[in-house]
């Protein structure tokens, strides 16, 4: 009976050593969890590359997150630890989560992606891809510089063939005469000013610019029968002339869209709308410095930035881009 009760006490004071022997490895992990980030001073602008990246209070993933941020958003850094990055007093992201521009990456679908589709005239609208319509991909800056040698343009200037009298400005056409006049200084509540800029021999069109407020575009009007067709910027033609793309784009406001219509006459000049879409991931880099273009491969070729970089971590308009080619199919 010794014996045994001798037995179980060797077996006791193992398993108390044995105990004993494992606690600092677990004094360890627990130290290891703790860890405090020491952050050095950097300056540096980085991009969010992993979509729902956590937006940490305190810079420790065991603490819960209260939010993300978005993909592409960019993200003035000030700070650098083991594990972090520190972008103001209160928000910290995984150094794994952030990397430079040339990073970020839209594949075919996230450029095809669309909030709302608009079928023809019809008013009710359809989420969804635009690829039954247009086949939109990534190519490099060299494509698109390459392509721009090869650049289609209709529009003709000529500012001389119709010159304003007084303030007024007339557009003589085949079966009318169609009359603009300004009102900068008179009592009407919104000054307005016109300018022949010039003319659309393809379309049939003449085309005067106008300023009405703060508010800038061009108006068409046909040469024939003097019919005016108003738009915020004058569509892209086609090299076979056989499509229109009107694009609407604000630099400070979100999402960018766009119609695509179907030439059915030049003369008189009649189009038919095939869709009109509110674009999902990405913006429009600068539509008035010659960014969107055909080719005369017939492809639009567009200068972009996803919709959350196009401005920089400073609010400005981001320097850096992508580029991408749209088939209309």
């Amino acid at each position: 009976m010794k014996y045994f009760i001798s037995f179980i006490l060797t077996l006791l004071l193992a398993g108390c050593n044995l105990f004993q022997g494992q606690q600092p490895a677990r004094e360890s992990i627990a130290v290891e969890e703790k860890q405090v980030e020491t952050f050095v001073p950097v300056q540096k602008e980085l991009y969010v590359i992993k979509q729902g990246a956590v937006k940490y209070k305190i810079p420790d993933i065991n603490v819960k997150a209260e939010s993300q941020y978005s993909y592409g958003e960019p993200l003035w850094v000030v700070g650098i630890s083991e594990h972090f990055y520190k972008c103001n007093e209160e928000e910290y992201i995984l150094k794994e989560d952030v990397d430079n521009y040339e990073k970020l990456k839209l594949t075919q679908e996230e450029l095809e992606e669309s909030n709302f589709i608009l079928k023809g005239s019809q008013k009710n609208s359809t989420t969804g891809s635009l690829s039954t319509y247009l086949s939109i991909s990534l190519i490099t800056k060299e494509e698109y510089q390459k392509a721009i040698k090869n650049k289609v343009d209709f529009f003709i200037t000529d500012t001389l063939t119709f010159q304003k009298k007084g303030k007024v400005l007339s557009i003589v056409c085949e079966e009318a005469v169609v009359k603009f006049k300004d009102t900068i200084g008179e009592l009407s509540g919104v000054d307005e000013s016109y300018e022949y800029i010039g003319r659309i021999d393809t379309l049939n069109q003449y085309v005067v610019s106008s300023q009405v407020g703060d508010g800038y575009g061009e108006i068409t009007i046909d040469k024939t029968t003097g019919r005016k067709i108003t738009f915020d910027h004058l569509p892209f033609i086609s090299p076979n002339r056989k499509h229109l793309f009107m694009i609407t784009t604000e630099i400070y406001s979100e999402p960018d869209s766009f119609s695509l219509y179907k030439i059915e006459s030049i003369t008189p000049f009649v189009s038919k709308p095939i869709i009109t879409a509110e674009l999902s991931n990405w913006k429009i880099y600068n539509i008035d410095e010659n960014d969107v273009f055909f080719s005369k491969n017939g492809y639009l070729y567009v200068s972009i930035n996803p919709i959350n970089s196009f401005l920089d971590s400073k609010g400005e308009l981001n320097k850096q881009r992508m580029y991408i080619k749209i088939k209309i199919k």
